[in-house]
């Protein structure tokens, strides 16, 4: 990769992060500065004689964003109510491109994971810190005999208010929760990067492990203060997937006691006399929302009712955003081609982690797949009775995430034809 693809690949990616709150919070006045992003990848398309790296997901994003103009067409005159999703769509596949032409090496992959992982930690400290709704939850779902924790952490921590729009009362616990499982997983494996010295900055021993500690502590347990049984079924679920792939005695015994350890807090610390009767409450209460969905899905198989416009059907109120199954939401908003494409990409991302892990012989990258598809596993099993709407803000990190993977599989691609 020459000197001038880096160039105009860092610049794209310093113009995302400055232009990001454009993406997800849409100014009317300023929406025009969005059209610096086609400019420099016009200039990098003349310069370095393509606009992209090619990935094995292209032509499902392509169909992907065809539904989504469709769907803002045939909503025009409601525009404004789909511009945020739209736009929270574009800037997603843009950081996935901007990360994938970028990320060429082994030395930017594991620069990319790194940031990737720190990342993680400063959304579980911020989501922490700024759910206020989390702690209360916890409390007040029948977690009475635990109020010595809860009186604890309220005057130990601070709740912040970040003030921002669509979160007034704060983020949303299960949505933490789900964003999180993009993460956990990688984290439990953080140890094989600093053995192979991949980790940038945490290369003192000492270091490292009190902040391997404390991020995976602090990440378990937002993940049960948030009362989302499907975000800890999806994990159990996941990890138990990854032991099957691995299949080795160390990895299993680690894996398992993880997976035992989430289970027993499940069902001690759950809300409600048994798992039965929060099922049962749970899905009195989002089952209306799902046949919704459906019903949509029959009556606009093709176009869908457009994006963000599930939350302005009849009878969905509007804080119930979502469909809670991320399959029937696609399908509902933007047709069944969206939900295929959706589909392709999930199966084209196991294909890409699997196809890593199975031929690979760079060992820390080999754990770096599994960490990061067992993530995007969690949050597929997360997905099929709670969902983070696509194009929602905190879905970002599905896209940077997907990008890595990405990255991954292209460099194993390009060294695997080289040799």
């Amino acid at each position: 990769m020459n000197a001038n693809n880096y160039k105009y690949d860092i610049i794209l990616i310093v113009l995302l992060i400055i232009l990001s709150p454009l993406f997800l919070f849409p100014f009317n006045d300023f929406v025009w500065l969005v059209l610096i992003i086609p400019i420099i990848w016009s200039i990098r398309a003349m310069k370095c004689n393509h606009i992209h790296t090619n990935t094995i997901l292209d032509w499902s994003f392509l169909i992907l964003c065809i539904q989504v103009f469709i769907s803002i067409i045939n909503n025009f005159s409601t525009i404004y109510s789909s511009l945020a999703k739209a736009y929270g769509v574009l800037f997603g596949l843009i950081t996935f491109y901007a990360v994938v032409n970028l990320a060429k090496s082994e030395k930017l992959l594991s620069l990319s994971i790194s940031i990737f992982i720190f990342l993680g930690s400063l959304f579980s400290i911020l989501t922490f810190l700024g759910t206020h709704l989390i702690l209360e939850r916890f409390l007040h779902e029948g977690f009475q005999q635990y109020k010595f924790i809860y009186r604890f952490l309220r005057e130990a921590t601070p709740i912040l208010d970040f003030k921002i729009k669509g979160a007034e009362m704060g983020f949303h616990p299960n949505a933490v929760a789900g964003t999180l499982l993009f993460f956990y997983p990688l984290f439990l494996f953080m140890v094989e990067f600093h053995k192979a010295k991949k980790l940038f900055i945490l290369k003192n021993k000492i270091f490292f492990y009190v902040f391997f500690w404390c991020t995976n502590l602090l990440i378990f347990i937002i993940l049960i203060s948030s009362t989302s049984l499907l975000a800890l079924f999806g994990l159990i679920i996941s990890l138990i997937i990854i032991i099957l792939i691995q299949n080795r005695k160390k990895t299993i015994k680690y894996v398992l006691v993880v997976s035992i350890i989430i289970a027993l807090s499940i069902l001690i610390l759950n809300p409600s006399p048994s798992l039965k009767n929060d099922f049962e409450r749970k899905w009195q209460k989002r089952s209306p929302l799902l046949l919704k969905g459906i019903e949509i899905i029959r009556e606009k198989p093709f176009t869908g009712v457009g994006i963000n416009r599930f939350r302005y059907s009849s009878g969905v109120e509007y804080y119930s955003a979502h469909a809670h199954n991320h399959l029937i939401h696609i399908a509902a908003e933007l047709g069944i081609q969206a939900l295929i494409a959706y589909l392709a990409i999930m199966i084209g991302t196991g294909y890409m982690c699997l196809k890593v892990y199975w031929n690979s012989d760079i060992e820390w990258m080999r754990t770096a797949i599994l960490g990061l598809g067992g993530g995007q596993l969690a949050h597929f099993f997360f997905g099929l009775g709670d969902s983070i709407p696509l194009g929602a803000k905190p879905g970002i990190i599905f896209w940077i995430s997907l990008a890595l993977i990405t990255a991954i599989y292209n460099y194993h691609v390009q060294i695997g034809s080289s040799r």
